[in-house]
Protein backbone atom coordinates (compact mmCIF):
# COMPACT_ATOMS: atom_id res chain seq x y z
CA UNK A 1 0.00 0.00 0.00
CA UNK A 2 2.83 2.84 0.88
CA UNK A 3 4.69 2.00 -2.75
CA UNK A 4 1.43 2.60 -4.27
CA UNK A 5 0.69 5.81 -2.19
CA UNK A 6 4.39 7.07 -2.92
CA UNK A 7 3.60 6.03 -6.84
CA UNK A 8 0.27 8.37 -6.69
CA UNK A 9 1.72 11.03 -4.79
CA UNK A 10 -0.98 10.40 -1.76
CA UNK A 11 0.48 11.31 1.75
CA UNK A 12 0.67 9.99 5.11
CA UNK A 13 -2.94 10.17 6.45
CA UNK A 14 -4.66 11.39 2.75
CA UNK A 15 -5.50 7.68 2.29
CA UNK A 16 -8.93 7.44 3.51
CA UNK A 17 -10.34 10.58 2.25
CA UNK A 18 -8.95 9.72 -1.45
CA UNK A 19 -10.45 6.72 -1.95
CA UNK A 20 -13.53 7.77 -1.08
CA UNK A 21 -13.65 10.74 -3.18
CA UNK A 22 -12.29 8.27 -5.85
CA UNK A 23 -15.24 6.06 -5.17
CA UNK A 24 -17.40 8.86 -5.31
CA UNK A 25 -16.41 10.44 -8.48
CA UNK A 26 -16.68 6.45 -10.29
CA UNK A 27 -20.59 6.40 -9.30
CA UNK A 28 -21.30 9.87 -10.68
CA UNK A 29 -19.14 9.30 -13.71
CA UNK A 30 -21.08 5.78 -13.72
CA UNK A 31 -24.37 7.54 -13.62
CA UNK A 32 -23.24 10.53 -16.12
CA UNK A 33 -22.05 7.74 -18.84
CA UNK A 34 -24.88 5.41 -18.71
CA UNK A 35 -27.43 8.63 -18.81
CA UNK A 36 -25.29 10.29 -21.42
CA UNK A 37 -25.47 7.33 -24.04
CA UNK A 38 -29.05 6.42 -23.46
CA UNK A 39 -30.06 10.31 -24.49
CA UNK A 40 -28.26 10.73 -27.20
CA UNK A 41 -28.89 7.39 -28.29
CA UNK A 42 -32.65 7.57 -28.57
CA UNK A 43 -32.70 11.22 -29.47
CA UNK A 44 -30.55 10.83 -32.71
CA UNK A 45 -32.67 8.45 -33.87
CA UNK A 46 -35.56 10.34 -33.24
CA UNK A 47 -34.92 13.52 -34.56
CA UNK A 48 -32.32 15.13 -36.11
CA UNK A 49 -28.81 17.60 -35.64
CA UNK A 50 -31.39 20.64 -35.95
CA UNK A 51 -33.58 19.45 -33.38
CA UNK A 52 -30.00 19.16 -31.14
CA UNK A 53 -29.62 22.97 -31.84
CA UNK A 54 -33.20 24.12 -30.50
CA UNK A 55 -32.32 21.62 -27.59
CA UNK A 56 -29.48 23.81 -27.25
CA UNK A 57 -31.55 26.96 -26.69
CA UNK A 58 -33.62 24.53 -24.43
CA UNK A 59 -30.36 24.28 -22.11
CA UNK A 60 -29.51 27.43 -22.36
CA UNK A 61 -32.74 28.48 -20.33
CA UNK A 62 -33.44 25.12 -18.06
CA UNK A 63 -29.71 24.97 -16.62
CA UNK A 64 -29.57 28.63 -15.42
CA UNK A 65 -32.98 28.38 -13.90
CA UNK A 66 -32.43 24.99 -12.10
CA UNK A 67 -28.65 27.01 -10.63
CA UNK A 68 -30.72 29.71 -9.45
CA UNK A 69 -32.93 27.83 -7.64
CA UNK A 70 -30.02 25.84 -6.65
CA UNK A 71 -28.05 28.89 -5.22
CA UNK A 72 -30.96 29.89 -2.84
CA UNK A 73 -31.59 26.46 -1.65
CA UNK A 74 -27.99 26.75 -0.81
CA UNK A 75 -28.50 29.72 1.86
CA UNK A 76 -31.26 27.42 3.86
CA UNK A 77 -29.41 24.48 3.76
CA UNK A 78 -26.65 22.94 5.35
CA UNK A 79 -23.77 21.93 2.92
CA UNK A 80 -23.64 18.44 2.98
CA UNK A 81 -27.69 18.65 2.96
CA UNK A 82 -27.40 20.67 0.30
CA UNK A 83 -25.22 18.32 -1.61
CA UNK A 84 -27.60 15.36 -1.14
CA UNK A 85 -30.33 17.20 -2.62
CA UNK A 86 -28.29 17.64 -5.91
CA UNK A 87 -27.79 13.95 -5.62
CA UNK A 88 -31.42 12.95 -4.88
CA UNK A 89 -32.91 15.51 -7.36
CA UNK A 90 -30.79 14.00 -10.06
CA UNK A 91 -31.88 10.14 -8.95
CA UNK A 92 -35.56 11.32 -8.98
CA UNK A 93 -35.07 12.64 -12.74
CA UNK A 94 -33.52 9.65 -14.00
CA UNK A 95 -36.28 7.63 -12.94
CA UNK A 96 -39.08 10.30 -13.64
CA UNK A 97 -37.43 9.90 -17.64
CA UNK A 98 -37.35 6.55 -17.37
CA UNK A 99 -41.18 6.27 -16.32
CA UNK A 100 -42.14 9.17 -19.04
CA UNK A 101 -40.69 6.76 -21.56
CA UNK A 102 -42.42 3.77 -20.99
CA UNK A 103 -46.07 5.50 -21.39
CA UNK A 104 -47.68 7.94 -23.77
CA UNK A 105 -45.45 10.86 -24.90
CA UNK A 106 -42.58 9.26 -25.10
CA UNK A 107 -41.47 11.23 -28.04
CA UNK A 108 -41.26 14.99 -25.71
CA UNK A 109 -39.31 12.84 -23.22
CA UNK A 110 -37.37 11.77 -26.08
CA UNK A 111 -36.58 15.25 -26.49
CA UNK A 112 -35.99 16.57 -22.99
CA UNK A 113 -33.16 14.03 -22.64
CA UNK A 114 -30.10 15.96 -23.75
CA UNK A 115 -31.41 18.73 -21.78
CA UNK A 116 -31.14 16.03 -18.80
CA UNK A 117 -27.52 15.21 -19.76
CA UNK A 118 -26.71 18.52 -19.94
CA UNK A 119 -28.02 18.86 -15.98
CA UNK A 120 -25.81 16.02 -14.96
CA UNK A 121 -22.43 17.40 -16.71
CA UNK A 122 -23.57 20.47 -14.39
CA UNK A 123 -24.70 19.21 -11.09
CA UNK A 124 -22.97 15.72 -10.92
CA UNK A 125 -19.16 17.63 -11.30
CA UNK A 126 -20.70 20.72 -9.16
CA UNK A 127 -21.65 18.46 -6.18
CA UNK A 128 -17.82 16.49 -6.60
CA UNK A 129 -15.75 19.45 -6.58
CA UNK A 130 -17.21 21.86 -4.23
CA UNK A 131 -16.80 18.54 -1.93
CA UNK A 132 -13.72 18.74 -2.74
CA UNK A 133 -12.69 22.05 -2.24
CA UNK A 134 -13.92 21.82 1.34
CA UNK A 135 -12.12 18.72 1.99
CA UNK A 136 -8.81 19.58 0.31
CA UNK A 137 -6.14 22.66 0.79
CA UNK A 138 -4.14 24.05 -2.28
CA UNK A 139 -1.34 22.08 -1.48
CA UNK A 140 -3.24 18.68 -1.88
CA UNK A 141 -5.44 19.71 -4.87
CA UNK A 142 -2.81 20.20 -6.92
CA UNK A 143 -1.60 16.69 -5.80
CA UNK A 144 -4.60 15.14 -5.67
CA UNK A 145 -6.98 16.59 -7.70
CA UNK A 146 -6.60 14.55 -10.92
CA UNK A 147 -6.40 11.60 -9.01
CA UNK A 148 -9.83 11.92 -6.82
CA UNK A 149 -11.64 12.41 -10.15
CA UNK A 150 -9.71 9.75 -12.10
CA UNK A 151 -12.42 7.49 -10.80
CA UNK A 152 -14.55 9.73 -12.88
CA UNK A 153 -12.88 8.32 -16.38
CA UNK A 154 -12.34 4.95 -15.08
CA UNK A 155 -16.24 4.51 -14.77
CA UNK A 156 -16.66 5.95 -18.68
CA UNK A 157 -13.72 3.31 -19.49
CA UNK A 158 -15.96 0.19 -17.82
CA UNK A 159 -19.12 1.44 -18.26
CA UNK A 160 -18.69 1.92 -21.95
CA UNK A 161 -16.98 -1.57 -22.37
CA UNK A 162 -20.01 -2.66 -20.69
CA UNK A 163 -22.73 -0.54 -22.65
CA UNK A 164 -22.97 -2.92 -26.13
CA UNK A 165 -24.03 -6.12 -23.65
CA UNK A 166 -26.21 -3.84 -21.47
CA UNK A 167 -28.24 -2.69 -24.44
CA UNK A 168 -28.55 -6.28 -25.62
CA UNK A 169 -29.32 -7.35 -22.70
CA UNK A 170 -31.78 -4.13 -21.39
CA UNK A 171 -32.22 -1.98 -24.02
CA UNK A 172 -31.20 1.22 -24.65
CA UNK A 173 -33.70 3.09 -22.29
CA UNK A 174 -32.80 1.05 -19.21
CA UNK A 175 -29.77 2.51 -19.02
CA UNK A 176 -31.73 5.26 -17.10
CA UNK A 177 -32.37 2.62 -14.40
CA UNK A 178 -28.42 1.79 -14.20
CA UNK A 179 -27.58 5.54 -13.71
CA UNK A 180 -30.49 6.05 -10.59
CA UNK A 181 -28.94 2.71 -9.15
CA UNK A 182 -25.31 4.52 -9.85
CA UNK A 183 -26.70 7.53 -8.37
CA UNK A 184 -27.90 5.59 -5.11
CA UNK A 185 -24.74 4.43 -4.57
CA UNK A 186 -23.22 7.83 -4.59
CA UNK A 187 -25.70 9.20 -2.44
CA UNK A 188 -24.73 6.47 0.35
CA UNK A 189 -20.74 7.22 -0.40
CA UNK A 190 -21.42 10.98 0.17
CA UNK A 191 -23.21 10.38 3.74
CA UNK A 192 -20.40 8.57 4.64
CA UNK A 193 -17.84 10.98 4.04
CA UNK A 194 -20.22 13.82 5.75
CA UNK A 195 -19.71 11.75 8.53
CA UNK A 196 -16.04 10.88 8.52
CA UNK A 197 -15.31 14.60 7.83
CA UNK A 198 -17.99 16.28 9.41
CA UNK A 199 -14.92 18.65 11.17
CA UNK A 200 -13.75 19.90 7.56
CA UNK A 201 -17.15 20.38 6.46
CA UNK A 202 -18.06 22.58 8.99
CA UNK A 203 -15.65 24.75 8.30
CA UNK A 204 -15.80 27.97 6.00
CA UNK A 205 -15.63 27.72 2.06
CA UNK A 206 -12.52 29.08 0.64
CA UNK A 207 -13.25 33.00 -0.58
CA UNK A 208 -13.26 33.78 -3.77
CA UNK A 209 -10.69 36.87 -5.65
CA UNK A 210 -10.68 40.20 -3.95
CA UNK A 211 -13.62 42.51 -4.01
CA UNK A 212 -15.69 39.31 -5.75
CA UNK A 213 -17.77 39.78 -2.09
CA UNK A 214 -21.41 41.67 -2.19
CA UNK A 215 -24.16 42.00 -4.52
CA UNK A 216 -24.65 39.39 -7.41
CA UNK A 217 -24.35 42.63 -10.01
CA UNK A 218 -21.01 43.46 -8.20
CA UNK A 219 -19.53 40.30 -9.55
CA UNK A 220 -19.34 40.93 -13.04
CA UNK A 221 -17.38 43.95 -12.12
CA UNK A 222 -14.69 42.04 -11.32
CA UNK A 223 -12.23 41.45 -13.92
CA UNK A 224 -11.07 38.65 -12.70
CA UNK A 225 -14.97 36.72 -12.88
CA UNK A 226 -15.68 38.40 -16.20
CA UNK A 227 -12.62 36.57 -17.83
CA UNK A 228 -13.60 33.40 -16.49
CA UNK A 229 -16.93 33.82 -17.81
CA UNK A 230 -15.57 34.39 -21.37
CA UNK A 231 -13.59 31.54 -20.51
CA UNK A 232 -16.83 29.37 -19.57
CA UNK A 233 -18.34 30.89 -22.70
CA UNK A 234 -16.00 30.23 -25.55
CA UNK A 235 -15.21 26.52 -24.70
CA UNK A 236 -18.98 25.53 -24.31
CA UNK A 237 -19.58 27.93 -27.76
CA UNK A 238 -16.68 25.13 -29.44
CA UNK A 239 -18.17 21.86 -27.68
CA UNK A 240 -21.86 22.53 -28.59
CA UNK A 241 -20.82 23.17 -32.46
CA UNK A 242 -18.32 20.11 -32.29
CA UNK A 243 -21.26 17.80 -30.48
CA UNK A 244 -23.64 18.39 -33.28
CA UNK A 245 -21.18 17.73 -36.04
CA UNK A 246 -20.49 14.65 -33.84
CA UNK A 247 -24.09 13.30 -32.93
CA UNK A 248 -25.03 14.23 -36.36
CA UNK A 249 -22.47 11.86 -38.36
CA UNK A 250 -22.63 9.62 -35.47
CA UNK A 251 -26.34 8.71 -36.30
CA UNK A 252 -25.59 8.45 -40.06
CA UNK A 253 -23.47 5.39 -39.20
CA UNK A 254 -25.66 3.43 -36.73
CA UNK A 255 -29.53 3.62 -38.08
CA UNK A 256 -30.91 1.54 -34.14
CA UNK A 257 -30.59 3.06 -30.92
CA UNK A 258 -28.94 -0.19 -29.91
CA UNK A 259 -26.29 0.40 -32.40
CA UNK A 260 -25.62 3.64 -31.72
CA UNK A 261 -25.82 3.20 -27.84
CA UNK A 262 -23.16 0.33 -28.38
CA UNK A 263 -20.69 2.86 -30.33
CA UNK A 264 -20.71 5.65 -27.87
CA UNK A 265 -20.25 3.18 -24.87
CA UNK A 266 -16.82 2.02 -27.03
CA UNK A 267 -16.38 5.54 -27.90
CA UNK A 268 -16.35 6.95 -24.67
CA UNK A 269 -14.55 4.01 -22.99
CA UNK A 270 -11.72 5.21 -25.62
CA UNK A 271 -11.84 8.74 -24.14
CA UNK A 272 -12.48 7.63 -21.43
CA UNK A 273 -8.98 5.81 -21.09
CA UNK A 274 -7.34 8.46 -22.41
CA UNK A 275 -8.31 11.08 -20.06
CA UNK A 276 -7.63 8.38 -17.19
CA UNK A 277 -3.96 8.32 -17.94
CA UNK A 278 -3.83 11.88 -18.30
CA UNK A 279 -5.59 12.47 -14.91
CA UNK A 280 -3.77 10.32 -12.67
CA UNK A 281 -0.05 10.87 -13.92
CA UNK A 282 -0.16 14.15 -15.96
CA UNK A 283 -2.76 16.85 -14.00
CA UNK A 284 -1.01 16.21 -10.64
CA UNK A 285 2.72 16.11 -11.65
CA UNK A 286 2.50 18.67 -14.40
CA UNK A 287 -0.05 21.07 -12.23
CA UNK A 288 2.26 20.61 -8.92
CA UNK A 289 5.75 21.56 -11.33
CA UNK A 290 4.35 24.61 -13.42
CA UNK A 291 1.24 25.74 -12.40
CA UNK A 292 -1.99 26.26 -13.77
CA UNK A 293 -1.48 29.24 -16.44
CA UNK A 294 0.70 26.37 -18.09
CA UNK A 295 -1.35 23.58 -17.45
Amino acid sequence: MSRLAALFNVEPGEGRLVSMMFVYSFLLGTAANFVQTAAFALFMIEFDTQALALVYVVNALVVPAITFLYLRLGKRLPFSSLLAANLGFLLLLFLAFRFGLGVGGARAVIFGLPVLFQIVANFGPLAFWTLANRLFNVRQGKRLFGLVWAGYWLATVTTGLLIPLLVRWLGTANLLLLAAGAMAGALVVLRAISRAFAGKLAGSPATGPAGAKGPAGSLFKNRYVLLIFALVALWWLAFFFLDNAFYGAAAAQYPSAEQLASFLGIYLAVLGVMTLLSSIFLTGPVISRYGVQVS
